[in-house]
């Protein structure tokens, strides 16, 4: 029953309006206030749709071939007969468009639509729009922006619900934001109903026309469904509720899906083929604003793959080539944040400038972004000045949003970019000549190497002009206004390239066509001058404001060399004067060629000073420091040679390794080099010195003594004459001064050596008790001849070494207070200092060494007496300092037995070495030959270095080998008779009678 009465609904309002069937399809004019997207579209599958709104919020949508898709099909708004619309219920009371099954809705109070912006036509990607404010007077006021992009399948509506405060609005009085379509399906008034979750988790409610004519999911799009009529949640608000019903269930006051009943519509979703309509609902409680968006979607549901197409831009270019950046956006975010810019897939298209003029070419002419290629920059070059608006055409995908513009500059959205009539020159760059150029401004880093320059020597540049981008220029000219200065930079660096002043240099250049961009100075520079850090600038004032431009590169412009000189030490010979005292101050000067700008401090390599000798200096024998230039030279008078005789500085003895040091650590310059002389375009890095003259000449400050005499017999501090055992230390040394009072531990004069002729002579000699003693009885070896000059080596003379006092003919001494005392002459004047001129004392005694006759009984063991005695100046006396001198029993020879004694009857012992105590020696001793053994031995002790051949003695019971004390400074080898059964003096027998 309900089916017949609706068709008969459906006829009669068809005879109402029949006369809409008699004017041709598509030809029915819009009315005035009335809006259109795509004007021209809705014939095709390649032109979207044509959609018609009118400020009462009826739309009607024309798709592939000018067919309405929202009943009636042949009407556009104003219309009675369009089921459709935006209501909004509010405390009991219905607001909206006008329908013949709504008797009691109430029209808005307010209900207005804006122009469409961009006017018609259409262009494919371009989004267009338009606003709907609708008004209930002290009541909700509702915003909508209409959106259609070409040629998309769907029209977004983003919308803004205002309930102002103190409206009666709660749970149990909401408002509700309903909007409503009859549909008509591409020619079908029966459709199915469907709802979904898509894969972006937005809702879905619509319907659709079933290809075998019956409804087979609520859930799903069957295959082959080519249209479909639905509403999709965008963002914001998530629907309250939603109906795919009946198409009159929405104007019937009292149906389940009725936008004008108490109740929210029902989720109801028709599962049997029927005239179906589809509405969705918003519902409010409370007073605020509410901001939210939904698509009206005729045809394919497919979301675009992204939400707008993106040109970024900086709002003004010149005639230079502009760069502007496009790129693909997942979301409506402007600009698009690094995390939606779009990397997968192709998106190509092109980049449209309008009005025709000026004209502007795009390179690349067809853009790609995508999996390849996140971000494309196009390069728009204008043909003259004037402003033109952004856009795109061609589009292989259409965005959501269409195409926006991006301000980098303002930080606007905003499409017009304006070409100023500015020359196509962006900047400059100064570089070695011929060098390649570096784009820097393209890499983000990175330099065009300017090298190091040699005061006094002719250099050139080459000026490149370059794009904003950093290209060179090729088509640029001038034949005047560009200025090309060196600047020093100073320690607090300008801040802007325009702010350097006092330029060092100058040079005017212009600019042909055929230099394409790149242009050499018209004349070299030759500056007089040094400068450490030097930094290019071009000057354009062609361009408006005047161009400034500094090089990417600084450099220095060094002194060749440096001369060497003193002002003090004149003296080029060992001889005369001036002279100065070793390790006194002196002054150097390192003169670097230059008119001025030398702030360098040089610095001393004393591996390349040389003495008189031309031996390299030692280390350390040369101090002191420049202090830093003052514009020409640097000079310093604190410096010290503690050496003698005269230095020279060779070449590169003197060297500023730090005054290039911005080019050294950049690469420009040869590093560890003092060159003049180009290699692979380069200069050294290093300042170096011109071998200079000799200088000096130096003497000793003053000379110190030091020795020791040890003698062979430390216990007794005692030597024979002949005993090559007096340990002699003999040290005589030249000093340096330090500027204070004359010390021993002041340096030491290190190279006082052969070649230099104003050596000190030096003097030892001997003294005992102030009584002088030869030293030339210092032998073995030869006490050198004094004085002497040719001892000295390495700053010093001296003597080490053992010596024998030699023996007279006859006995002389003792010498128990002998030392050696030292003097030096200098003919400069220096002298010896103390605290000591002179050794400690030793003794020095002539010896003899004696073996005493002895006499006993065979039958008991016979001591033999030895002794060590001296010459006291009248006779031999007992040394009893001597407890040194030792000798093993072997050493005495035994022979010339008499009577009954046989060799070997008696025996020497002990047979180890003996020492001497006092003087003496008491342990020695022959053993008991035995009775009926009686007779002689003559006992021969041999103070020789070597034995006697067949000479034997007796350590045993068996003769052998005799062996030598060797200690021939006794002389004469002590001999001896032991006598066994005889007395040394008669017996007196007494008898006594009673």
């Amino acid at each position: 029953m309900t089916t017949r009465i609706n068709a008969c609904i459906r006829f009669l309002r068809a005879m109402v309006w029949r006369w809409v069937a008699c004017v041709a399809v598509g030809l029915l004019p819009v009315a005035a206030l009335a809006i259109e997207f795509n004007s021209t579209g809705g014939t095709t599958a390649a032109n979207g749709l044509r959609v018609v709104i009118d400020p009462n919020t009826q739309i009607q949508v024309r798709r592939l071939n000018n067919s309405g898709q929202v009943y009636e099909p042949n009407s556009l708004p104003p219309s009675a007969n369009l089921d459709n619309g935006v209501y909004l219920r509010a405390n009991g009371q219905l607001y909206g468009p006008s329908h013949f099954r709504l008797a009691a809705r109430t029209s808005y109070n307010t209900q207005t639509i804006s122009a469409t912006t961009p006017a018609n036509p259409a262009v494919s990607g371009v989004q267009q729009t338009a606003t709907s404010t609708l008004a209930v007077t002290n009541g909700p006021q509702v915003s909508i922006v209409w959106k259609y992009t070409t040629p998309l399948d769907f029209l977004i509506a983003e919308v803004q619900v205002v309930i102002p405060s103190g409206f009666a609005v709660s749970a149990a009085n909401p408002v509700r934001y309903s909007h409503a379509f009859d549909t008509f399906l591409g020619g079908s008034d029966q459709g199915c109903g469907v709802t979904f979750v898509d894969t972006n988790g937005k809702r879905v409610i619509g319907t659709y026309p079933p290809p075998l004519g019956v409804c087979t999911s609520t859930t799903t799009i069957p295959a082959g469904v080519t249209i479909v009529e639905s509403f999709r949640e965008r963002s914001g608000l998530a629907f309250s509720a939603y109906c795919a019903n009946d198409w009159n269930s929405f104007w019937d006051a009292n149906d389940t899906c009725s936008v004008n009943k108490a109740a929210a519509m029902n989720n109801l979703v028709s599962n049997t083929l029927r005239d179906t309509g589809i509405g969705v609902q918003y519902q409010f409680i409370a007073p605020g604003t509410y901001t939210f968006s939904y698509d009206f979607v005729v045809g394919s549901p497919t979301v675009p793959p992204y939400d707008h197409l993106e040109i970024r831009h900086d709002g003004m270019g010149t005639l230079c080539p502009e760069p502007v950046q496009v790129l693909a956006c997942l979301v409506s975010t402007l600009p698009c944040p690094a995390a939606s810019i779009v990397s997968t897939g192709t998106l190509t298209g092109q980049v449209t400038t309008t009005p025709a003029v000026p004209a502007v070419s795009k390179t690349p002419s067809t853009f790609t972004v995508g999996s390849g290629n996140s971000i494309q920059t196009v390069t728009l070059q204008a043909s003259g000045s004037g402003g033109v608006v952004l856009g795109s055409t061609g589009l292989s995908t259409i965005p959501l949003n269409g195409t926006r513009c991006f301000n980098t500059m303002t930080g606007t959205e905003s499409c017009a970019l304006v070409f100023a009539g500015t020359p196509c020159v962006g900047g400059y760059d100064c570089l070695e000549t011929g060098a390649v150029y570096n784009n820097v401004i393209a890499a983000g880093t990175g330099r065009n190497p300017l090298n190091t320059k040699l005061s006094g020597t002719a250099f050139n540049l080459d000026v490149m002009a370059v794009l904003a981008d950093g290209t060179p220029a090729l088509t640029y000219t001038a034949t005047s206004g560009v200025t090309v200065e060196l600047f020093n930079v100073p320690t607090t660096v300008p801040a802007s390239c325009s702010a350097y002043t006092g330029p060092i240099a100058s040079r005017n250049i212009t600019f042909a066509t055929a230099d394409l961009g790149r242009k050499a100075l018209p004349t070299p520079i030759t500056m007089p001058t040094a400068h450490r850090n030097v930094i290019c600038r071009v000057t354009d004032t062609n361009v408006t404001p005047t161009l400034y431009a500094c090089s990417s590169d600084r450099f220095a412009i060094r002194p060749q060399s440096l001369d060497i000189t003193t002002a003090s030490q004149t003296n080029t010979g060992l001889t005369g004067t001036p002279k100065a005292v070793a390790g006194s101050n002196f002054d150097l000067s390192a003169s670097s060629g230059v008119t001025g700008g030398y702030t360098g401090t040089p610095a001393i390599d004393q591996t390349k000073v040389v003495d008189h000798n031309n031996a390299t200096i030692q280390a350390g024998t040369l101090t002191g420091a420049f202090g830093a230039a003052t514009g020409v030279a640097a000079t310093g008078s604190s410096f010290r040679y503690t050496d003698v005789g005269n230095i020279q500085f060779q070449a590169n003895a003197v060297v500023d390794t730090v005054f290039a040091a911005i080019d050294d650590a950049a690469g420009d310059c040869v590093a560890g080099s003092s060159s003049n002389t180009l290699a692979g375009g380069k200069y050294g890095c290093i300042i170096g010195s011109n071998a200079s003259a000799r200088m000096g000449r130096w003497y000793p400050s003053h000379y110190s003594f030091s020795g020791s005499l040890t003698p062979a017999c430390m216990a007794g501090s005692f030597t024979y004459m002949d005993q090559d055992a007096l340990a002699v230390n003999l040290v005589v040394k030249a000093h340096a001064s330090t500027g204070g009072t004359a010390s021993a531990t002041d340096p030491v004069v290190s190279r006082l050596v052969s070649g230099f002729t104003g050596r000190a002579s030096v003097t030892f000699s001997g003294d005992n008790a102030s009584s002088p003693v030869a030293i030339t009885r210092l032998v073995n070896p030869a006490f050198p001849v004094m004085p002497s000059n040719t001892l000295w080596n390495q700053g010093q003379v001296s003597i080490a070494d053992s010596f024998a006092f030699s023996k007279l003919t006859t006995p002389d001494g003792p010498y128990d207070s002998f030392r050696i005392q030292a003097a030096v002459t200098d003919a400069d004047g220096s002298t010896l200092i103390g605290p000591t001129t002179a050794t400690g004392t030793t003794r020095i005694r002539y010896g003899q060494l004696r073996v005493g006759n002895a006499y006993g009984s065979e039958l008991l063991p016979l001591p033999i007496p030895v002794e060590a005695r001296y010459w006291n100046g009248s006779a031999y006396v007992l040394n009893t300092l001597d407890s040194c001198t030792a000798f093993a029993a072997s050493a005495i020879q035994m022979g010339s037995y008499t009577e009954n004694l046989n060799n070997c009857e008696t025996q020497l012992s002990p047979t180890s070495s003996q020492t001497l105590a006092a003087g003496r020696l008491s342990s020695l001793q022959l053993s008991k030959p035995g009775k009926g053994n009686s007779g002689s031995v003559l006992l021969t002790l041999n103070v020789a270095a070597t034995p006697v051949a067949s000479a034997t003695t007796c350590v045993s019971a068996t003769a052998t080998p005799a062996t030598a004390a060797n200690m021939p400074w006794f002389g004469t080898n002590p001999a001896a008779r032991a006598t066994f059964g005889k007395y040394r003096s008669p017996l007196i027998y007494l008898r006594e009678n009673y």
